[in-house]
């Protein structure tokens, strides 16, 4: 790394500069195509080196007929099973997102049940969501995220967000999809998401009011357009950055 400049390391988005340090390397050998990937909160237990494996020996998936099979992060299986509930015999699940200690399921019939805490696995059936196909992703607002204390589950469908819990049905966002991925931060107030165009979105998730919004694709062609000088682009807004002593400014 020596005569390597510093800036180098810095990459245009939007109108900042970030950079993706190299904190330390994978020391296992994972096809990541192949494998559905789940990271601990923080992305802890991903990292690093293979704690555990274990083999699945029961066909279908994660769930199989109404019983949700539990590992801890050694491989070692969780008793009890869960079950979830006798609906489940006539539909099979085709998605799950989980949570620290709660899921939420979509049944192949396209309706949505939820256990919200696993120390009490009650299953309970959500709002019918009306869907005649599959949605395009699932992200759930955990229960102490809401106003109502009780889960909610966001549905890209066409080219909005539908909003989903025990009680009812909501379309919000209507024209900012299709969405590809949506993703909550820790404290649920904000959802990022990325649409079939190249954007990605913040909104916030009290109005689903638009609070930010980048063109993927755009920036990197922006990125392109000045990499040959983007070192000395960089060195150039640091040295201002010195210069300046109001915090707000620094920053940006």
């Amino acid at each position: 790394m020596a005569g390597v400049s510093v800036a180098a390391e810095w990459q245009l988005q939007h109108e900042s500069y970030y950079r993706k340090p190299e904190i330390y390397s994978m020391q296992w050998q994972v096809d990541l195509s192949r494998n559905k990937i789940a990271c601990a909160p923080f992305g802890g237990p991903i990292s690093g080196i293979l704690l555990s494996s274990t083999r699945w020996d029961r066909p279908g998936g994660r769930l199989i007929g109404w019983n949700c099979y539990r590992y801890n992060i050694h491989g070692e299986i969780q008793e009890p099973n869960i079950s979830l509930g006798s609906e489940f015999l006539e539909q099979n699940v085709v998605e799950c997102v989980f949570w620290g200690n709660g899921m939420v399921c979509l049944t192949e019939g396209y309706q949505i049940f939820c256990i919200s805490d696993f120390k009490n696995p009650n299953p309970c059936k959500l709002e019918d969501p009306l869907l005649e196909d599959y949605p395009l992703c699932i992200a759930v607002i955990e229960p102490q995220h809401t106003m109502s204390g009780n889960v909610e589950v966001l549905l890209g469908v066409n080219d909005y967000i539908l909003v989903v819990d025990e009680d009812g049905i909501q379309k919000v966002g209507e024209g900012i999809g299709p969405l590809q991925k949506m993703v909550l931060t820790q404290n649920g107030k904000f959802l990022a998401s990325f649409t079939h165009d190249g954007r990605l979105l913040v909104t916030s998730t009290t109005d689903y009011k638009e609070i930010f919004s980048m063109n993927v694709r755009q920036a990197d062609d922006n990125l392109r357009s000045i990499r040959s000088n983007l070192p000395e682009a960089v060195e150039a807004c640091i040295d201002a950055a010195g210069h300046e002593f109001v915090t707000a400014t620094n920053s940006t």
